[in-house]
């Protein structure tokens, strides 16, 4: 089997990630692997670990910084409830919120 670039092997790890980042299992890699591109379980392991070492890195950040993204997601969804008048929704992420930035004690 001939080797791949470096290009086919980015794009092959990210979509493995893919399936992971939305709860995929080894197996659904695994068998996605199979079929998309011919490869074993043992070949398949290599981009699981890669994507997994991708996943890893990406939530490899200080907590103060963690917690700030977290609220401006959490900010977003109160503007987009506003405007759409979903206020349950609202009311969730006013409550997530203070419960993060711990202002509910």
């Amino acid at each position: 089997m001939a080797r791949i670039t470096k290009a086919e092997k980015l794009k092959r790890v990210n979509m493995v990630r893919a399936i992971l980042s939305r709860g995929g299992t080894r197996s659904e890699c695994l068998e996605f692997a199979a079929t998309e591109w011919g490869l074993k379980p043992r070949s398949a392991d290599f981009y699981i670990h890669e994507a997994n070492q991708q996943i890893v890195q990406d939530f490899d950040i200080d907590r103060k910084e963690y917690t700030a993204q977290l609220l401006q997601v959490l900010h977003n969804v109160m503007e987009k409830g506003a405007k759409t008048n979903q206020m349950g929704a609202v009311t969730a992420a006013v409550a997530q919120a203070m419960k993060l930035a711990r202002l509910d004690r």
